[in-house]
Protein backbone atom coordinates (compact mmCIF):
# COMPACT_ATOMS: atom_id res chain seq x y z
CA UNK A 1 0.00 0.00 0.00
CA UNK A 2 1.14 3.29 -0.66
CA UNK A 3 0.41 6.35 1.47
CA UNK A 4 0.43 9.69 -0.19
CA UNK A 5 0.70 12.12 2.20
CA UNK A 6 0.99 16.23 1.32
CA UNK A 7 2.42 18.50 4.02
CA UNK A 8 1.08 20.15 6.60
CA UNK A 9 -0.46 23.39 5.94
CA UNK A 10 1.20 26.78 5.53
CA UNK A 11 0.98 30.23 6.06
CA UNK A 12 0.87 30.72 1.89
CA UNK A 13 -2.01 28.26 1.80
CA UNK A 14 -4.03 30.16 3.80
CA UNK A 15 -3.44 32.37 2.04
CA UNK A 16 -4.16 30.75 -1.57
CA UNK A 17 -0.79 31.82 -2.29
CA UNK A 18 1.02 29.54 -4.53
CA UNK A 19 3.83 28.49 -3.49
CA UNK A 20 6.20 25.74 -5.83
CA UNK A 21 9.58 25.72 -4.75
CA UNK A 22 9.53 28.55 -2.46
CA UNK A 23 10.74 27.03 0.69
CA UNK A 24 8.21 28.08 3.61
CA UNK A 25 7.70 26.14 6.59
CA UNK A 26 4.13 24.63 8.13
CA UNK A 27 2.65 26.63 10.67
CA UNK A 28 0.29 25.57 14.16
CA UNK A 29 -2.20 24.19 11.81
CA UNK A 30 0.50 22.04 9.75
CA UNK A 31 1.79 20.99 12.82
CA UNK A 32 -1.57 19.88 14.01
CA UNK A 33 -2.35 17.77 10.98
CA UNK A 34 0.82 16.34 10.86
CA UNK A 35 0.36 14.72 14.21
CA UNK A 36 -2.94 13.83 12.67
CA UNK A 37 -1.04 11.83 10.02
CA UNK A 38 0.88 10.27 12.68
CA UNK A 39 -1.55 8.97 14.95
CA UNK A 40 -3.32 7.35 11.94
CA UNK A 41 -0.71 5.34 11.03
CA UNK A 42 0.37 4.06 14.51
CA UNK A 43 -0.57 0.80 13.26
CA UNK A 44 0.84 0.80 10.14
CA UNK A 45 3.94 -0.36 9.37
CA UNK A 46 5.71 1.52 7.20
CA UNK A 47 8.85 -0.17 5.14
CA UNK A 48 9.92 2.67 2.95
CA UNK A 49 9.59 6.52 3.20
CA UNK A 50 10.33 8.83 0.33
CA UNK A 51 10.02 12.86 1.14
CA UNK A 52 10.61 16.02 -0.62
CA UNK A 53 13.30 17.93 -0.14
CA UNK A 54 11.21 20.91 0.62
CA UNK A 55 11.16 22.14 4.29
CA UNK A 56 7.61 22.03 4.81
CA UNK A 57 7.60 18.41 3.68
CA UNK A 58 10.43 17.14 6.00
CA UNK A 59 8.74 19.22 8.71
CA UNK A 60 6.12 16.76 8.14
CA UNK A 61 8.52 13.70 8.04
CA UNK A 62 10.15 14.92 11.49
CA UNK A 63 6.37 15.06 13.26
CA UNK A 64 5.33 11.94 11.99
CA UNK A 65 8.73 9.79 12.24
CA UNK A 66 10.33 11.86 15.79
CA UNK A 67 13.73 12.83 13.11
CA UNK A 68 14.57 14.50 10.57
CA UNK A 69 14.71 12.37 7.10
CA UNK A 70 18.03 10.68 6.07
CA UNK A 71 19.72 11.76 2.97
CA UNK A 72 18.03 8.49 1.21
CA UNK A 73 14.75 9.07 2.26
CA UNK A 74 14.65 12.62 0.07
CA UNK A 75 13.57 12.16 -3.22
CA UNK A 76 14.04 15.15 -6.17
CA UNK A 77 10.87 13.83 -8.06
CA UNK A 78 8.93 14.42 -4.85
CA UNK A 79 9.48 17.66 -5.28
CA UNK A 80 6.49 20.49 -5.78
CA UNK A 81 6.16 21.56 -9.26
CA UNK A 82 8.46 24.90 -10.19
CA UNK A 83 5.97 27.29 -10.72
CA UNK A 84 8.21 30.01 -11.99
CA UNK A 85 6.37 32.84 -12.65
CA UNK A 86 3.29 32.08 -11.16
CA UNK A 87 4.90 31.92 -7.52
CA UNK A 88 3.12 33.80 -4.64
CA UNK A 89 0.22 34.01 -6.93
CA UNK A 90 -3.18 33.49 -5.82
CA UNK A 91 -5.35 31.01 -8.22
CA UNK A 92 -7.39 33.82 -9.29
CA UNK A 93 -4.09 35.81 -10.68
CA UNK A 94 -3.90 33.27 -13.12
CA UNK A 95 -5.52 30.45 -15.30
CA UNK A 96 -4.91 28.00 -12.87
CA UNK A 97 -7.25 25.43 -14.73
CA UNK A 98 -4.97 25.82 -17.24
CA UNK A 99 -1.82 25.74 -16.00
CA UNK A 100 -2.72 22.31 -14.88
CA UNK A 101 -4.36 21.01 -17.83
CA UNK A 102 -1.89 18.91 -20.02
CA UNK A 103 -3.53 20.40 -23.25
CA UNK A 104 -2.18 23.80 -22.59
CA UNK A 105 1.17 22.65 -21.47
CA UNK A 106 4.36 24.35 -22.57
CA UNK A 107 3.05 28.17 -22.39
CA UNK A 108 5.25 29.45 -20.14
CA UNK A 109 8.11 31.61 -19.71
CA UNK A 110 10.04 30.00 -16.35
CA UNK A 111 7.16 27.56 -14.81
CA UNK A 112 7.54 23.49 -15.45
CA UNK A 113 5.78 21.94 -17.67
CA UNK A 114 3.03 19.75 -16.78
CA UNK A 115 4.05 17.08 -18.25
CA UNK A 116 7.23 17.35 -17.23
CA UNK A 117 5.80 16.53 -13.61
CA UNK A 118 4.02 13.22 -14.64
CA UNK A 119 7.08 12.26 -15.81
CA UNK A 120 8.35 12.38 -12.66
CA UNK A 121 5.65 11.12 -10.95
CA UNK A 122 5.55 8.23 -13.75
CA UNK A 123 9.23 7.50 -12.61
CA UNK A 124 8.19 7.35 -8.97
CA UNK A 125 5.31 4.77 -10.08
CA UNK A 126 7.09 2.45 -12.26
CA UNK A 127 9.83 1.85 -9.06
CA UNK A 128 7.57 1.40 -6.63
CA UNK A 129 5.41 -1.12 -8.59
CA UNK A 130 8.77 -3.06 -8.37
CA UNK A 131 7.77 -3.08 -4.18
CA UNK A 132 4.31 -2.71 -4.21
CA UNK A 133 3.93 -5.65 -1.54
CA UNK A 134 5.16 -3.07 1.06
CA UNK A 135 3.92 -0.39 2.73
CA UNK A 136 5.15 2.79 1.32
CA UNK A 137 5.03 6.68 2.34
CA UNK A 138 5.33 9.55 0.45
CA UNK A 139 5.65 12.88 1.85
CA UNK A 140 5.27 15.38 -1.00
CA UNK A 141 2.94 18.26 -2.60
CA UNK A 142 -0.58 19.37 -3.51
CA UNK A 143 1.06 19.81 -7.18
CA UNK A 144 2.87 16.53 -7.57
CA UNK A 145 0.06 14.84 -5.57
CA UNK A 146 -2.71 15.29 -7.87
CA UNK A 147 -0.63 13.91 -10.64
CA UNK A 148 0.80 11.21 -8.77
CA UNK A 149 -2.93 10.08 -7.47
CA UNK A 150 -4.31 10.42 -11.30
CA UNK A 151 -1.77 7.73 -12.42
CA UNK A 152 -3.64 5.07 -9.79
CA UNK A 153 -7.50 5.87 -11.40
CA UNK A 154 -7.77 3.08 -13.68
CA UNK A 155 -8.79 3.48 -17.36
CA UNK A 156 -9.15 7.09 -16.86
CA UNK A 157 -6.72 8.87 -18.38
CA UNK A 158 -6.12 12.75 -16.79
CA UNK A 159 -5.90 16.02 -18.01
CA UNK A 160 -7.51 18.53 -16.41
CA UNK A 161 -5.51 18.30 -12.46
CA UNK A 162 -7.61 20.12 -10.79
CA UNK A 163 -10.29 17.69 -10.30
CA UNK A 164 -7.96 15.89 -8.34
CA UNK A 165 -7.91 17.43 -4.54
CA UNK A 166 -5.12 16.80 -1.98
CA UNK A 167 -6.05 18.23 1.68
CA UNK A 168 -3.11 18.47 4.46
CA UNK A 169 -2.93 16.48 6.67
CA UNK A 170 -4.71 13.65 5.50
CA UNK A 171 -2.85 9.60 4.10
CA UNK A 172 -4.43 8.96 0.96
CA UNK A 173 -4.07 5.23 0.30
CA UNK A 174 -3.09 4.22 -2.96
CA UNK A 175 -2.92 0.94 -4.31
CA UNK A 176 -1.50 -0.79 -7.70
CA UNK A 177 -4.39 -3.58 -7.18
Amino acid sequence: MIYFVRHGQTDWNLLNKCQGLVDIPINKTGEEQAKQVKESLKNVNIDLCLCSPLLRARQTFKIIFDREPKKEEIDQRLIERDLGEFEGKTRNEFDFKAFNNLDNDGNYKSAEDISSVLDRAKSLYHELEKVKDKNVLLISHGGFGVVFCSLFLKNKEIKDFTTIEMRHGEAVELSFD
